[in-house]
């Protein structure tokens, strides 16, 4: 007991005291002492009996209400809890704010943020995870993940908790990208379900599997045929002028072959350097397009019907190297991939918003669904034919 809390009682007997001689002393003029001390005593206990009654309501309303006023000894206890509900007033201001703060931060984020309770029903997702998920918070709110999300590796993944390694899957509202989903348990059971698009990640990946593949072919084909001549050469004391020209022959063309796979790469490498500026000039459309026909009709060796046509202004600024490259890849699968007999249109029409290159062929042509991966670095829509006719996939 505080000597605080000892001070006020030490009052209030004080003041019983002085009240009960106060009313002996008033009722002994009219000779009723002994009644005027009972009255007083029990006027004394009801008063306080009221102010405990008006903190019982005020309690029992919910703390609804104003804090009640009083005196005496209750005042202290009525300022305390004034006091209180203040404190706490902005205590629940700060923690809605805190709230509406992570709400508002998770809404701007790309990766859906799912709150789950411990029987993993659904409490509260961002606007990502309708996107990425199909989880609508506003009708989903109290339905488990696992009866939303029914892919049974996810379900099984959620069953078991272990949740050291993310999950990865397909999204279910978007099913060509890719999820890596994270779940980390928190508090009481609680779990924070964060799913990130890692299809890009998931594209490189390919990407690195596939360049692995395709240049390891490209380059164990010539590297093959050169290893065969080596040992033919080792084995051979002696072969003729014309065997020897031959192997000769066969062996530049494999070196060439792999030292346009590195040229290749390494202009691949230049084009994706950071920062790396090209110089512009002005590009002669007329003999570049002629040089690059030139080129193509030498790779048919006449089995095509080769065609420019050029339409519009002849000059135009642009990095000469890069876009004759294009140009020339374009031309030169054109030629590769349509059947002999077949025909190539050579296209450019320029106007004032600018030039257009196409390249049109009576060829097999490339389905739709590998038009969007035409960009990939190494990605051949035929591995077995673009095999037969040479390339890497950097055109």
């Amino acid at each position: 007991m505080t000597s605080e809390t000892r001070w006020m009682i030490s009052q209030q007997w004080m003041l019983l005291l002085f009240l009960l001689a106060s009313g002996y002393v008033l009722g002994g003029f009219l000779g009723l002492g002994l009644e005027a001390v009972i009255v007083t005593l029990l006027g004394f206990f009801l008063w306080h009996f009221w102010q405990f009654v008006k903190l019982y309501d005020w309690l029992s309303d919910g703390r609804k209400k104003s804090v009640p006023e009083a005196g005496g000894p209750w005042y202290r206890i009525f300022d305390e809890l004034h006091r209180w509900r203040r404190r706490a007033r902005k205590d629940r201001k700060r923690f809605l704010d805190i709230i509406e703060e992570f709400r508002t931060s998770t809404e701007a984020l790309a990766d859906a943020v799912v709150i789950l309770s411990p029987d993993n029903a659904i409490m509260w997702a961002n606007q990502a995870a309708k996107e990425l998920l199909g989880i609508d918070r506003r009708y989903d709110a109290g339905t488990r993940i696992t009866h939303l999300l029914r892919t049974p590796e996810f379900v099984q993944y959620m069953q078991r908790e272990a949740f050291e390694e993310p999950f990865e899957m397909s999204a279910p509202a978007m099913p060509d990208k890719r999820l890596s989903i994270q779940v980390t348990p928190y508090l009481q059971g609680q779990k924070l379900v964060v799913a990130q698009d890692v299809t890009r990640l998931h594209r490189l990946e390919q990407i690195r599997r596939d360049f692995v593949a395709n240049v390891s072919h490209e380059l164990r084909t010539p590297l093959t045929v050169l290893n065969g001549y080596l040992e033919l050469l080792s084995s051979h004391d002696r072969l003729s002028t014309d065997q020897m020209a031959q192997v000769v022959h066969n062996m530049t063309a494999q070196a060439k072959r792999m030292q346009a796979i590195v040229e290749d790469l390494l202009h691949l490498a230049r084009l994706e350097k950071s920062g790396a500026a090209r110089p512009v000039s002005g590009w002669d459309v007329t003999s570049a397009l002629a040089q690059v026909k030139q080129e193509a009709l030498a790779l048919s060796d006449g089995k095509h019907d080769i065609r420019l046509q050029i339409k519009g202004k002849t000059r135009v600024r642009i990095e000469e190297r890069d876009i004759y490259k294009i140009c020339s890849n374009l031309v030169s699968n054109a030629v590769r991939y349509t059947p002999a007999g077949g025909r190539i249109d050579l296209i450019w029409e320029a106007d004032s918003a600018g030039g257009n290159f196409s390249v049109r062929d009576t060829g097999p042509g490339i389905s739709s669904t590998d038009i969007p991966r035409l960009t990939e670095r190494f990605f051949r829509v035929d591995d077995g034919r673009s095999r037969d006719t040479g390339g890497t996939g950097l055109g």
